[in-house]
């Protein structure tokens, strides 16, 4: 269980530790490209480019390579970095449970203590990734030029 816990602990490290060194220059000038809103709605979270609504925030990559800024880019990356280390974290648990489910049937404790650490893990990642994702959106919308 320590393990588990450890093991987390260095992956939010590494998640909160892709930063990027801010580009100089002036704001991108182009007209086929559009704002991106984000509308928060109960328990979810809503993206428009332009007036198009989209499905989930991956759709988001076409405007953020078209953009080509490093970081914006590197904020999109590090969102899906953090989901990644979510969704490994659930499989890790999925898969020590699997395996180990003696000890899970001898004491229940341990069963909770696994999927609580597994929740919070990957909700500490989720909510990781969304800032870098709002930070990479804040930065898109300020190259443009209205």
């Amino acid at each position: 269980m320590k393990k588990i816990i450890l093991f987390s602990i260095l992956l939010i490290n590494n998640c909160q530790a892709q930063e990027t060194i801010p580009q100089s220059g002036n704001s991108y000038q182009n007209s086929l490209l559009k704002a991106i809103e984000i509308q928060h709605e109960f328990m979810n979270t809503l993206y428009y480019y332009g007036e198009t609504k989209l499905d989930n925030p991956y759709a988001l990559q076409i405007p953020f390579k078209s953009m080509n800024d490093k970081e914006v880019l590197n904020g999109y990356k590090n969102y899906k970095l953090c989901n990644s280390y979510a969704q490994g974290v659930h499989s890790v648990a999925l898969l020590v449970f699997i395996l180990n489910r003696k000890p899970f049937a001898d004491d229940p404790k341990k069963f909770v203590y696994l999927y609580g650490t597994t929740f919070i893990t990957s909700f500490v990642f989720r909510g990781i990734g969304r800032q870098k994702l709002k930070k990479a959106i804040n930065r898109f919308n300020s190259l443009l030029i209205p």
